[in-house]
């Protein structure tokens, strides 16, 4: 089997019996190795098993740390929102209540620079009142803040007449220049009448006129043109164009004088004979200050 020859039987089983315990002793060294590695690799599984079991509980760890860290983030994120939304507002609110205490300042500011013009005004009335003067000079002041007074009173009078004279003399005007407007316009269609021209008018202004009602057109025919008569239609129509003219001339040389500034009232008017004794002029000044004081 093993391509050896041997002399006898007895040499050829003391070779086997050789090869026998060889592998014998080959087969327990084999064994001894196994155990050893299969110890060894125990030792190495339990080591491992619990170094993994030791990671695992390490990471499962840091996953409840993570998790709750997480949270912790969100919850300052809620609370960072939060915080910056009660800041908006409140910054909005103080923003307001600043607005409104510098309204409030800016209002006593005023409300003070007022009173202390009253204040002015009235010590100045009471020292001109309680000067050692003569009765004479006394009475001469107080006749002409009185006079002053008057003379204010009725040049706001005459500025309210002047306004609605104004306003009156400016509708008038508006008027007239259309029915200047309209006179010329029929003035251009009688004189296309006249040269015969059958067409339509070639004219914006007479296109308007053509264009309007047929109520307008009879009241313009029915107000003046009522002839036939081409040549004397458009004199009649010359003579409303002139007379148009002047009126319009005449409310401008009224218009102009009104739309010039007012001239100054003098204050050397002569005061009247009779005005009302001191207490009287007091009273009158501290009514228009304390009618002033409610109107500020």
């Amino acid at each position: 089997m093993t391509g050896k020859t041997f002399a006898d039987i007895h040499e050829e089983l003391a070779y086997y019996k050789a090869q026998t315990t060889n592998l014998q002793l080959e087969l327990e060294d084999t064994r001894a190795s196994l155990e050893e590695f299969q110890q060894t690799s125990r030792e190495l599984e339990e080591d491992l098993e619990r170094e993994l079991e030791t990671v695992e509980k390490r990471c499962k760890d840091l996953r409840a740390k993570n998790e709750a860290l997480k949270n912790e983030v969100d919850d300052w994120k809620q609370k960072f929102y939060q915080s910056k939304q009660e800041s908006n507002v409140n910054q909005t609110q103080m923003q307001r209540e600043l607005d409104s205490l510098r309204a409030l300042r800016d209002k006593y500011a005023e409300k003070t620079r007022n009173l202390e013009l009253e204040n002015d005004d009235l010590e100045r009335t009471e020292r001109l009142l309680s000067a050692p003067v003569d009765f004479v000079a006394s009475r001469t002041t107080l006749q002409d803040l009185e006079s002053k007074y008057n003379k204010a009173i009725e040049r706001g009078a005459l500025l309210e007449e002047e306004l609605e004279g104004k306003a009156q003399l400016i509708v008038q005007v508006q008027r007239l220049k259309d029915d200047l407007r309209d006179a010329n316009i029929e003035l251009a269609v009688l004189k296309n009448k006249q040269d015969g021209d059958l067409g339509p008018p070639s004219t914006p202004a007479v296109q308007r006129h053509y264009s309007r009602p047929p109520s307008a057109m009879s009241i313009d025919s029915s107000s003046g043109v009522t002839t036939a008569n081409p040549v004397r239609m458009v004199q009649e129509m010359v003579g409303r164009v002139k007379s148009l003219e002047a009126r319009l001339v005449s409310c401008r040389s009224l218009v102009t004088p009104l739309l010039a500034p007012p001239p100054s009232y003098s204050t050397t008017v002569p005061y009247p004979a009779s005005s009302p004794s001191p207490p009287l002029i007091t009273k009158e000044i501290l009514r228009t200050k304390s009618v002033r004081r409610a109107r500020g």
